[in-house]
């Protein structure tokens, strides 16, 4: 029987601390029983690496690739996405290899992409600017698929593992900050997978098994319905829309039983214009005035050098900048979507009590408290949210009660439970059975393979010669 199927690009992301090995190989043999060849490439094995030192440690190892990617870019034309350019390579190498192991002799150059049923599985992506451009070659057959866990379980699972300090703090310490620095890489062209998880296509928990084999059979278009958590977060996504917000967009999504009873968004109360139409941003301005107070008070008691110019706020806000003080959301005019949401339920006369909050981005602190005050027992996100105190500031329960998001993202949930075909039985009123070995991945319209072939040579004149 011929095999008919597009070719799929399958990218990887997960934060440190989840084994991407593994999601690889469960997405690889999942495939395999969509008769789909899966090849995996590991991205990091493809960089120019400072040769590994005798007794390297696991936080050394990490870092030492990290340097390397993060290098890798700056050498390449000071280029973010570098490392996908690098990707594009591999696939289209790993192409030519299989068509040979097929017996086709035909030169490399004549080789378009096109190969029937074969993904090629991409470990693992951690800049935004990499999704961009693997989705400007492949379009609708590059699938991003993320998996995390929670950061205490990452952390538990990086403290096992053989690092450079001995004690538990120390061991503590190295891992928060390689947490921090793979979340945020504050170095040019560092990765930053805080901006890159949220662009995935599918979600799932802990490289799950059963999770994966779902997202799979609903993109090759088996019959399953949308939970009502992916209906819910798709949801809480069309309320993000309503956002002026002058940073970052938040939408949320209260579920009691199986329907949703109330919505929210990060905006102004009822009646206030949002900070863009008035044009000034409060909480900036409060911060700034904040500032300006501590550094005068600071300059009368004779704690500061001389030197600063004028009040010293500049100075001060420009060592300040990313810091904590300079982080403070006190002082937005914003109601906050989860916020919104609980007071959406309350106008309506609904009890959260007992539901589950789907929201867009990982809770505040403020926003979390709240969540607890009216006893929303789970609490489900997409993006992080490094400037939350949530888990440190109120601690009990707070492993089983935020989670992150599993299912398919709200940028695929039409594509996937609404535009695929519609299910019809035969004469007799039968419906078939669907069949993953011949069914086709719903990725909408497909690109021709001689316009991959051009876009991925496109790519691949970014690199340096010597990566072509």
């Amino acid at each position: 029987m011929e095999r008919i199927g597009p070719e799929l690009v399958i990218g990887l992301v997960s934060p440190v601390g989840m084994d991407t090995s593994d999601l690889a190989g469960k997405v690889q043999g999942i495939l395999a029983d969509c008769d789909y060849t899966a090849v995996n490439i590991k991205l990091s094995g493809l960089l120019p690496t400072e040769p590994a030192p005798a007794g390297e440690s696991e936080d050394q190892r990490i870092r030492r690739l990290i340097r390397a990617g993060n290098q890798f870019c700056r050498d390449n034309n000071e280029d973010p996405a570098s490392i996908a350019r690098l990707a594009v390579a591999a696939v289209r190498a790993q192409r030519i290899a299989l068509y040979r192991s097929d017996g086709d002799t035909r030169p490399a150059a004549e080789i378009l992409p096109g190969r029937p049923r074969t993904a090629y599985i991409l470990q693992s992506l951690k800049r935004r600017e990499e999704v961009q451009l693997l989705r400007e070659v492949y379009g609708n057959q590059f699938v991003l698929v993320g998996s995390q866990s929670s950061v205490a379980e990452r952390t538990e699972n990086l403290m096992q593992r053989n690092l450079s300090a001995s004690d538990p703090a120390g061991k503590r310490q190295i891992v928060e900050e390689l947490i921090g620095v793979d979340a945020d890489d504050r170095e040019p062209f560092g990765q930053n997978v805080i901006d890159t998880y949220p662009q995935a296509d599918f979600f799932v928990r802990n490289n799950d098994r059963g999770e994966i084999n779902r997202i799979v059979g609903l993109l090759f278009g088996e019959p399953v319905e949308p939970t009502i958590g992916e209906y819910a977060m798709y949801v809480a996504r069309a309320s993000r829309a309503r956002s002026l917000a002058a940073s970052r967009k938040v939408g949320a999504a209260i579920v009691v039983g199986d329907a949703v009873v109330a919505t929210g968004y990060n905006d102004v109360p009822y009646g206030q214009t949002p900070d863009v139409q008035q044009g000034v941003d409060t909480s900036e301005r409060f911060k700034r005035d904040n500032l300006r107070d501590t550094v005068q008070r600071l300059k009368s008691a004779g704690l500061l050098a001389e030197g600063l110019e004028g009040d010293g706020v500049d100075q001060a806000a420009a060592a300040l900048k990313g810091g904590e003080l300079m982080s403070v959301i006190e002082y937005q005019r914003a109601v906050h979507a989860e916020a919104r949401a609980i007071d959406d339920a309350t106008v309506r006369g609904v009890s959260p009590a007992q539901g589950t909050l789907y929201v867009t981005t990982y809770p505040c602190h403020l926003c979390y408290k709240h969540a607890l005050s009216v006893r929303l027992s789970r609490v489900e996100y997409i993006e992080p949210y490094p400037k939350s105190r949530a888990v440190r500031m109120f601690s009990e329960g707070a492993e089983d009660r935020l989670k992150p998001f599993a299912g398919v993202a709200p940028r695929r949930y039409i594509g996937i439970f609404d535009d695929r075909p519609a299910f019809m039985s035969d004469a007799s009123g039968i419906f078939p059975k669907h069949d993953r070995r011949v069914a086709q991945p719903l990725i909408g319209a497909q690109r021709q393979d001689e316009d991959i072939a051009v876009l991925e040579r496109t790519a691949m004149s970014g690199l340096n010669e010597e990566f072509h």
